[in-house]
C-alpha cells in the first residue's frame, strides 16, 4: 500500500510538472502534428492517384506495348497476333490538326484521334456524348481552360480544307494523362495543344479514305518478353517507319506518373522525419530538464526500492499520449491538403480522378511512426534516471565549471573586460552551461536551414522558366509546320514578310538512340551552332556550345544509356536514315528541363540524307506588329501552330504558380515549426534558470538590466545558430533536389542571397517574439515564491 501512494504521489508530480510546462509539451505535439500532417496527405495522394490510375487502366484496357509509325494498313493488325505472346492487337488513325477560335489570332493545335465504340484498347472515356458526323469530342482539360462548352462549334484545317464540328463532349484517354505538345514544349500547355476524339469513319474520309493507322497497342501474356522481342517487334515495324518502340514501363504519361509517384513517397517519408526529428529533440530536452529538476525525488523514490523501469514508465505513458495527439491533430488537418493537392494534379493530369479517399493504413502508419519517435525521445531523455543514486536525494547535483578558469585567462580577460559589466555577465552564463545554449542555437539553425530553402524554391523555379526565354530559347515567335521542309527554302519564303526578322530553321525529330545493348527513343533537336534565337545553357547556367561533329547528350539520356563524352552511339529514324548511323557523343549536358540530345543542323545534313531537314521556324517580330503577323501566318495551311514565346512564358508560370501554392504550404509549416521550437526552447531553459533571474533580482537588478543580459546572450546565440545554419541548408538542399528532380527535369538547388535574408529575418522576428515572451516571465517572476520553494 505504501508502495502503491509512493507510485501515485509520483505519477501526480510527474503530470503537475506537464502541467506547469504545457506549452513546452503543447510544441511537441504540434511539431508532431505537422509531420502527420505531410505523411498522411502524401500518403493518401500517392494511393488516391495511384488507385485511380489502376481502375482507369483496367476500364479503358491500357496496352502493354506501344508503337509509333508513319503509316500501317489496318488489315495487317491482325498478322501482329500471331507473334509469340501476343494476345491482341490494337490500332487507331491519330493527327494533328489546326484549330480556329472565334474572335482570336492565337493557334490552338489537337492530336485528333480515330475512335469506336468497340475499340479494344486505350478507350476514349467521353463524358457527353459520343461524336458522329461532323462532332468531335475535345480534350477536357482545353475546354476548361478555353471555356468551351457542349453545342460550341469549332474549325480545323484538314488538309486544304476547313471544316466545321459541333463539340459533342469531353475526353480522356490513358496513353494522353500527361499531354505534351510535340514543337518542343517541357510541360503541358492546354491553351494551345490537347488530345480529341472523331469518328474514325469521318477522320478517314477526311484523310482520303484510306484504312491506316499510325498508333498501336497489343496487350501481352505471360510468356511475352519486351527485352528480348523487341528486335523482332522492330523489324516486324521497320517497313512502316517506326518513330517509336516501347513497353508500358517507357510510355511517356505511365512514365510521368511513376516519377510522380516516387516523388510522392520521397516527400512523404524524408519531409515528416524532419519534423520528427526536431520534435524527438524537444521531447528529449524537455525530459532531461525535468529530470534533473527532479533527481531529489528520484533519489528517494529509489532509495524506498522502486526499480527504475517502473520510474521510467510514466515518461513512456507520457510519449504514448504526445503520440497519439499528434497524430490525431495531423490526420485531422490532412484532410484539406489531400483536397487541395488532388486538385493541383487536376490541373497537370488528364485522369478521371474518383472521390477522395481517406485511407487509415496511412494514419496507422502515421502513428506507428510517431510513437517510435516519442519513445526514442523519451529513451535518450531518461537514460539520466538510471544514473541517479538514493545517496543524491539528500542534495543538489555537483555543477562543473570551468568558467572562472576561463575568465581569468589574461588575454580572454581583457577582451571579456571591453564587453562592460552586461556583457561580463552575460558571457559567464553562456559559459557555466554550454549545451543549454548549444540546443538553443540548434533550435534556430534548423528553421532558418528549412525556410531559406523552402523560400528559394520559387525562385528556381520562376529562373528556370525564365532562363528559358531570355537565354535559350530567344525567340518571340516559333512556327510548328504539318512536315518538314528544306532549310534554305524556309528560310526564303519567310523573307516576304517584312514584321520579322532574324529568322532561323531547326528540326526536331524523335529517335532512337543505341549504345550496346541499350535502347532510348530521344528528342533530337537540330538548330544553327551559331545561331542567336537557340542556344544551349546548363542548369547552372553555363552557355554550352554545339560541337562541330557529333552529337551532345543531356545528363538524364546518357545515365539511361549509359554513355559518356567520347562513346559512339547508333540513331535511327524511320524519316531520316533506313540503317543505323553511328555518331560521336562529344559531350553531356545537365539541363533543367528535356532528356533528348541535340546537332548543328549542318552536322546533321552531313551524316543524314533528307534534304527536308526542318519542322520549326524561328523568328523575331517587330515591335507592335504580332497581331499582323499572325495574321498572315495563321492562313498558310502548312502551319501547324504559331508559339509566342511570351505566352507560353505564362502558361508555365501558371503551372508553377500551382506548385508554388503548394510549397506556400510547406513555407507555411517551416515558419510554425520554428515559431515553436525557438519560443519552447527558450521557455525551457528560462524556467531552468528561475531561481538565477530570481536571484538577480533580490540583488537589486532592474527588469531591464535583466533583459539587457538576455539580449546579449540571445543575440550570440542567434548568431551562432545562423552559422550553423548555413551548412545545415546545404544537407536540406541536397534532400529537396532529390525529392522534386525527375527524368523530365533536374532541379539544382542553390539557395540564393536574398532567400537566406528572409530565412534570417524569419528567425530573427521570431527570436524577438520569443525574447518579448520572455521578458513577460522575468516580469512576473516572484522572489518571495522562489525562496519558498527553496526551502
Amino acid at each position: 500500500m505504501k508502495w502503491n501512494g509512493n507510485m501515485r504521489h509520483y505519477y501526480n508530480n510527474l503530470f503537475r510538472g506537464v502541467k506547469k510546462n504545457r506549452s513546452s509539451y503543447i510544441g511537441a505535439i504540434l511539431i508532431i502534428a505537422i509531420g502527420v500532417l505531410i505523411l498522411v496527405a502524401e500518403m493518401d495522394v500517392l494511393w488516391n492517384l495511384k488507385d485511380s490510375l489502376k481502375r482507369y487502366y483496367e476500364k479503358q484496357k491500357f496496352s502493354e506495348v506501344f508503337v509509333k509509325v508513319r503509316g500501317m494498313p489496318l488489315a495487317e493488325l491482325s498478322s501482329l497476333e500471331d507473334l509469340e505472346g501476343v494476345m491482341e492487337a490494337f490500332g487507331r488513325r491519330t493527327e494533328d490538326f489546326r484549330m480556329f477560335l472565334p474572335n482570336s489570332q492565337d493557334t490552338v493545335t489537337l492530336h485528333v484521334l480515330a475512335y469506336q465504340e468497340e475499340d479494344g484498347q486505350n478507350k476514349c472515356f467521353i463524358q457527353g456524348k459520343a461524336p458522329e458526323e461532323e462532332e468531335i469530342c475535345i480534350g477536357k482539360q482545353m475546354a476548361d481552360k478555353l471555356g468551351l462548352q457542349l453545342g460550341d462549334h469549332i474549325s480545323l484545317i484538314i488538309g486544304e480544307d476547313i471544316r466545321d464540328f459541333e463539340i459533342s463532349g469531353t475526353v480522356m484517354e490513358p496513353e494522353y494523362i500527361y499531354t505534351i505538345p510535340p514543337f518542343g514544349a517541357q510541360v503541358p500547355d492546354y491553351n494551345s495543344y490537347d488530345i480529341a476524339c472523331m469518328n474514325q469513319v469521318v477522320l478517314e474520309k477526311y484523310l482520303g479514305g484510306q484504312a491506316v493507322v499510325n498508333e498501336v497497342g497489343l496487350l501481352v501474356n505471360a510468356s511475352f518478353s519486351f527485352p528480348k522481342q523487341r528486335e523482332s517487334l522492330y523489324e516486324k515495324f521497320r517497313r512502316y517507319g517506326v518513330l517509336s518502340l516501347q513497353e508500358r514501363k517507357d510510355q511517356f504519361s505511365y512514365h510521368q506518373m511513376q516519377e510522380q509517384f516516387k516523388q510522392l513517397f520521397a516527400a512523404a517519408t524524408v519531409l515528416p522525419l524532419l519534423f520528427f526529428f526536431v520534435s524527438a529533440f524537444m521531447l528529449y530536452v524537455i525530459l532531461i530538464k525535468f529530470i534533473e529538476k527532479e533527481r531529489s525525488i528520484l533519489g528517494t523514490l529509489k532509495a524506498l526500492g522502486i526499480e527504475e523501469e517502473k520510474l521510467i514508465r510514466g515518461y513512456f505513458l507520457l510519449g504514448l499520449l504526445i503520440a497519439i495527439l499528434g497524430s490525431a491533430i495531423g490526420g485531422i488537418l490532412s484532410i484539406p491538403m489531400e483536397h487541395y493537392s488532388l486538385y493541383l494534379y487536376s490541373l497537370y493530369y488528364n485522369l478521371p480522378l474518383d472521390k477522395v479517399h481517406i485511407y487509415w493504413e496511412s494514419r496507422l502508419i502515421a502513428l506507428f511512426c510517431t510513437l517510435f519517435i516519442s519513445f526514442l525521445g523519451v529513451f535518450a531523455g531518461t537514460k539520466k534516471i538510471r544514473s541517479i543514486s538514493p545517496s543524491e536525494a539528500m542534495r543538489a547535483a555537483t555543477p562543473t565549471n570551468h568558467v572562472d578558469t576561463l575568465l581569468k585567462a589574461e588575454k580572454v580577460n581583457v577582451w571579456i573586460q571591453k564587453l562592460g559589466f552586461t556583457g561580463r555577465m552575460s558571457i559567464r552564463f553562456l559559459l557555466q552551461n554550454k549545451m543549454r545554449n548549444l540546443l538553443l542555437a540548434f533550435s534556430i539553425s534548423f528553421p532558418f536551414a528549412l525556410s531559406s530553402v523552402i523560400f528559394s524554391f520559387h525562385k528556381i523555379a520562376d529562373q528556370m522558366y525564365t532562363r528559358q526565354f531570355t537565354e535559350i530559347e530567344l525567340y518571340d515567335m516559333k512556327l510548328s509546320l504539318t512536315g518538314y521542309r528544306n532549310k534554305e527554302d524556309l528560310q526564303n519564303s519567310m523573307q516576304i514578310y517584312p514584321e520579322i526578322y532574324g529568322v532561323e530553321v531547326e528540326g526536331q525529330y524523335v529517335i532512337q538512340l543505341k549504345k550496346a545493348n541499350r535502347k532510348e527513343m530521344v528528342p533530337l533537336t537540330c538548330f544553327e551552332k551559331d545561331g542567336i534565337e537557340h542556344r544551349l545553357v546548363d542548369c547552372y547556367g553555363k552557355r554550352v556550345e554545339l560541337p562541330n561533329e557529333g552529337i551532345l547528350v543531356n545528363s538524364l539520356t546518357a545515365k539511361k544509356l549509359g554513355v559518356c563524352a567520347g562513346d559512339i552511339v547508333e540513331v535511327e529514324q524511320a524519316y531520316i536514315a533506313r540503317v543505323a548511323i553511328p555518331l560521336r557523343v562529344s559531350a553531356v549536358v545537365e539541363e533543367s528541363f528535356g532528356s533528348g540530345c541535340y546537332m548543328d543542323i549542318n552536322e546533321f545534313r552531313r551524316h543524314f540524307s533528307s534534304e527536308n531537314n526542318g519542322n520549326q521556324v524561328l523568328f523575331r517580330v517587330h515591335r507592335g506588329r504580332e497581331e499582323e503577323i499572325k495574321k498572315k501566318l495563321s492562313q498558310a495551311k502548312s502551319v501547324l501552330g504559331i508559339h509566342e514565346s511570351k505566352k507560353i512564358l505564362e502558361s508555365y508560370r501558371s503551372l508553377v504558380g500551382s506548385m508554388n501554392s503548394m510549397m506556400n504550404i510547406f513555407s507555411f509549416l517551416s515558419v510554425c515549426m520554428g515559431l515553436v521550437l525557438i519560443v519552447n526552447m527558450l521557455n525551457i531553459i528560462l524556467r531552468e534558470r528561475k531561481y538565477e533571474l530570481g536571484a538577480l533580482i533580490l540583488f537589486g537588478y532592474r527588469v531591464d538590466e535583466i533583459g539587457s543580459i538576455l539580449r546579449f546572450e540571445m543575440s550570440i546565440t542567434f548568431a551562432i545558430g545562423i552559422i550553423f545554419g548555413f551548412p545545415l541548408s546545404f544537407l536540406v538542399k541536397e534532400i529537396l533536389s532529390i525529392i522534386l528532380s525527375q527524368d523530365s527535369y533536374l532541379i539544382r538547388f542553390f539557395v540564393p542571397i536574398q532567400s537566406y535574408i528572409e530565412g534570417l529575418l524569419l528567425c530573427l522576428l521570431i527570436s524577438l517574439f520569443a525574447y518579448y515572451s520572455a521578458m513577460r516571465y522575468v516580469k512576473s517572476l516572484d522572489v518571495r515564491e522562489l525562496l519558498k520553494e527553496r526551502e
